[in-house]
């Protein structure tokens, strides 16, 4: 696992897949956390009633919720070694979301 994993790259995976996002009806946010001694950033995806999160940290631990309301709420924490792990959670949280779409 990373030491310090550059938050920066959540931007750009999400940046990579915003035309596709968008043509499928997935809008998305990215947020930064405070800057502490565990920064993190945050991209949320929503596509009609179904939302997802994905919470990284610099040490790279994931967290990943998604769901369609209280109580088909999900969660899973995942820990990211590289660039191509934090690919597949983002594209992962993605389909979650598509799947929850009632």
């Amino acid at each position: 696992m990373l030491e310090h994993f550059d938050l920066q790259l959540v931007a750009t995976a999400a940046g990579s897949r915003a035309d596709e996002w968008r043509a499928n009806g997935v809008s998305w946010e990215l947020h930064e956390g405070p800057e502490t001694n565990k920064p993190a950033a945050w991209l949320i995806l929503r596509k009609g009633n179904a939302d997802g999160q994905l919470a990284m940290w610099t040490s790279g631990e994931v967290e990943h919720d998604w769901g369609s309301s209280p109580a088909d709420a999900h969660c899973e924490h995942r820990e990211v070694l590289d660039r191509d792990d934090l690919d597949r959670c983002v594209d992962l949280l993605a389909a979650r979301v598509r799947e929850c779409v009632s």
